[in-house]
């Protein structure tokens, strides 16, 4: 197959963010990991090498910071050509992800879509708080022809998700469903 060219702005070829991490609990985790992750091999460090346990605390923390930059970066990338299409995950500017071949497109539908998490702040001893964290986004979805399952190009907001619809509707040559 032959590569198409990839530019910002061209009419054959579509790069958007799928989705971004929704929760600040995941970014917590990150945070949690990159710190852990420094505390340990500080520790390490200082004993392997008989180091202070600031330089041993600097050179750990070295190696952890590309680790939380990554998981605080991170989100989901959608491709898209008249021929191919990638759903990928974006790290520090890395793409992991394949190309598949493109179904055939009938029509791009944008529909609301919302996502409930319960977040409990317990361990499940008495008494459970929970509390209700609500996403609360569009959808860009691509109808592929003789499937019940279509392709998820965008999460974002209403008036984003007009804007993708209307740029993949053209690059597709594809009619718009509300």
């Amino acid at each position: 197959m032959a590569d198409q060219p990839k530019t910002a702005g061209s009419t054959n070829y579509y790069d958007g963010v799928l989705s971004r991490p929704f929760l600040a609990e995941q970014y917590y985790r990150g945070f949690i990991a990159a710190v852990v992750t420094t505390i340990i091999f500080s520790f390490l460090f200082a004993n392997l090498f008989d180091i202070s346990l600031l330089v041993a605390g600097l050179i750990a923390g070295t190696f952890s910071f590309p680790i939380l930059v990554g998981i605080i970066t991170q989100h989901q990338r959608f491709e898209l050509t008249r021929e191919q299409y990638q759903s990928s995950l974006w790290v520090l500017g890395l793409r992991f992800g394949e190309w598949q071949p493109l179904p055939p497109i009938d029509f791009i539908r944008i529909r609301h879509w919302q996502q409930r998490y319960e977040l409990p702040l317990t361990d499940g001893s008495a008494p459970a708080l929970d509390l209700t964290a609500i996403e609360d986004k569009w959808q860009v979805l691509l109808h592929a022809t003789d499937s019940p399952v279509g392709l998820v190009a965008a999460y974002v907001s209403q008036v984003k998700a007009r804007h993708i619809a209307t740029e993949i509707a053209s690059l597709l040559h594809v009619e718009i469903h509300d």
